[in-house]
């Protein structure tokens, strides 16, 4: 992270508005979401244009995620087994929750019967402690605090 103050070359007021999550298992993923991590359904719709495929948006804090359900391609997620690997990955590669304490976070996502993916550790470079669980369908999930 960079404290400097820099000018922003985007264009006025652009700002994150989701990000998209496309998914085999729609309701069990939209349940999920809700029950583990405490998500708010916001809306849930179709199209026309797409015969058969389910939308929705689930909020959090402010933080969108939109939901689509896809046909099963066969294709395995990435599957990295350390922190190493996960910084090797291409694409969109993770979700990231700041909260204030990751080891409770994560004691109470392990309650709620998610369990821990990447055991919690201190990454002095980016100033964080962070850990990583997995939603339902394998996606990456990281828990971050910032370093006291």
């Amino acid at each position: 992270m960079n404290n400097e103050k820099t000018l922003s070359n985007a264009p006025k007021g652009m700002q994150i508005d989701h990000v998209m999550i496309g998914v085999s298992n729609f309701d069990e993923t939209l349940q999920w979401y809700k029950e583990k991590l405490g998500f708010l359904e916001r809306r849930r719709w179709t199209n026309p244009a797409f015969p058969g495929v389910q939308i929705a948006y689930l909020e959090l804090n402010g933080f969108v995620i939109e939901f689509i359900s896809v046909i099963d391609s066969g294709c395995d997620p990435v599957s990295p087994s350390n922190i190493n690997d996960i910084m090797q990955m291409k694409g969109l590669a993770h979700l990231c929750f700041r909260v204030n304490n990751v080891d409770e976070a994560l004691a109470e996502f392990n309650q709620r019967g998610v369990p821990i993916f990447v055991a919690p550790e201190n990454v002095p470079s980016v100033l964080r402690r962070v850990g990583f669980i997995r939603d339902n369908e394998g996606n990456l999930i990281e828990i971050a605090e910032p370093m006291r």
